[in-house]
């Protein structure tokens, strides 16, 4: 059971630590001043932008505090370790950020109806430095995410289980973690980007009020701004909550899996009781049973299903049973349990005792 997690955990990058933490020391101490900014030039878009500010706070010691937990080893317990923390910081976060898109817009109809006196000048300054604070932050989460964004598939790493002969033995892997743009820091960055948006909306504000005096551009801006932020913390929110659910992994075909599995094998085969899941979005993990017939090696079906499986499904955490006889897991056998039907002709009974 240690193997995998200890593993795990020790891969884990402590440069994402360090950055996240930064980028929450950065945070923090401008939310202070841009609080004060906002409340003394009575900028709604720069109260705005504070508010994301304050949120992006509470998000990245959130996330920080995930990452920390996520490290933890397993136990009897928790036989994955706190992994999952990390999913469930991102769906909160995701929460919070609509949350606060929700309330900047309730905020801004009523300015736009009955437009109140903003001090454009000190608004102005205050929102450059936002600005280049967060550009700051974003450049340094951008680093702990990684350099581009990559499919989540392409970095599982493990070892699975067997069984054959209707006995089926658990298996044990590994994960490449911290790899692209994991779901946890991706929050974190969404935070960070709506405080960048609404920086540069205090900043447009604030030019068309000096300008024009028109100060109901300050909170047209903010809801477009609220708009875009809603958009991405509604793409975290359903992208957490499919993991934290067990669904299936993004970009997985199970039905092409299972036929992909069945062809692997020498002669006729049939898959049954197959599920996929994620332990994170990087993660995926894989478990199923394989029919056989009597012919067929077990050992050497096993190894050729685990090969193909890391070559060309790059998952390599997976549990297969290799089952020369009726499948020992009552009500999941290969004729009726499973959407993916027995191959014509597998025979599967216990050959004749001599």
């Amino acid at each position: 059971m240690t193997s995998f997690h200890t593993e795990f955990s020790q891969n884990q990058d402590n440069g994402r630590r360090n950055r996240m933490a930064l980028a929450l020391t950065l945070t923090g101490g401008f939310m202070v001043a841009e609080l004060i900014g906002g409340w003394l030039t009575g900028s709604l878009a720069l109260m705005a932008d504070a508010a994301h500010m304050l949120s992006d706070t509470g998000a990245l010691a959130l996330a920080l505090g995930a990452m920390t937990l996520a490290r933890r080893p397993a136990n009897d317990q928790r036989t994955y370790g706190l992994h999952r923390m990390e999913v469930l910081a991102a769906f909160i976060n995701g929460l919070v950020l609509l949350g606060l898109a929700i309330w900047i817009v309730v905020e801004a109809i009523p300015r736009i109806t009955s437009p109140v006196p903003v001090i454009a000048g000190p608004m102005m300054f205050i929102a450059v430095l936002g600005l280049v604070v967060n550009i700051a932050v974003y450049r340094i989460l951008s680093g702990s995410a990684g350099d581009a964004d990559t499919p989540v598939l392409a970095h599982a790493q493990g070892h699975g289980g067997h069984g054959h002969g209707g006995h089926g033995h658990g298996g044990h892997g590994h994960g490449a973690h911290g790899v692209g743009k994991d779901l946890n820091t991706r929050a974190a960055l969404a935070h960070v980007m709506g405080d960048l948006l609404g920086s540069v909306a205090a900043i447009l504000a604030a030019g068309i009020i000096l300008t024009t005096g028109w100060t109901v551009a300050d909170p047209l801006l903010s809801i477009l701004v609220s708009a875009l932020v809603a958009r991405s913390a509604l793409a975290i929110i359903r992208e957490s909550a499919h993991v934290l659910v067990e669904g299936t992994p993004p970009g997985l075909d199970v039905r092409s899996l299972s036929e992909d599995m069945e062809r692997t094998v020498e002669g006729k085969a049939a898959v049954h009781h197959l599920h996929a899941w994620s332990l994170t979005p990087d993660h995926p993990m894989v478990t199923f049973h394989v029919v056989v017939g009597h012919e067929v090696d077990p050992e050497a079906t096993l190894a050729s299903l685990k090969h193909r499986l890391e070559v060309r499904w790059a998952i390599r955490h997976s549990v297969i049973q290799v089952e020369c006889g009726p499948c020992p897991d009552v009500g999941h056998g290969s004729s009726s349990a499973s959407s993916y039907p027995s191959h014509p002709g597998l025979k599967t009974e216990p050959e004749p005792t001599p």
